[in-house]
């Protein structure tokens, strides 16, 4: 005979699953608030855009993962608020999303200690015969 077993679904009622969540989007909340906050002060994004469509990235104690995140994260808030045209942000997100997409983070890091953001530098992500590459443009 088998055994009739009752799950009481814990929900936005009992407060389990709902509460959890709204902890974390107010953790989000208060980190996307302090990222803008740090890129107020630092007069605007953590990149520069070259003529040639390529991005050059300040990473001043961020790794070459966390600096590439920010930059497609302020592209992003960028172009969704209109302050950034579809054509030349979206080109720039794509190129960032394929680099974060193909790159071995721990072994770039690994390779060239330069890229953890120990030092300060400059890295350029460029695209180059439609792929991806970076460089180290200039230590501080």
């Amino acid at each position: 005979m088998l055994a009739k077993i009752a799950y009481a679904p814990i929900g936005p009622a009992q407060g389990g699953v709902a509460r959890e969540t709204r902890k974390a989007h107010h953790v989000e909340d208060a980190v996307e608030r302090k990222h803008n906050d740090a890129s107020a002060k630092q007069g605007g994004s953590s990149y520069d855009v070259l003529a040639d469509g390529s991005l050059v990235l300040s990473l001043d104690g961020a790794c070459i993962q966390t600096a590439v995140q920010r930059a497609h994260r302020e592209l992003t808030v960028a172009l969704l608020e209109g302050r950034a045209t579809i054509a030349t942000a979206g080109a720039l997100i794509d190129l960032l999303a394929q680099f974060l997409g193909t790159q071995n983070f721990p072994a770039l890091r690994a390779e060239h200690p330069e890229l953890t953001g120990q030092r300060c530098c400059r890295v350029r992500i460029f695209r180059n015969d439609d792929v991806v590459r970076w460089k180290v443009v200039t230590p501080r």
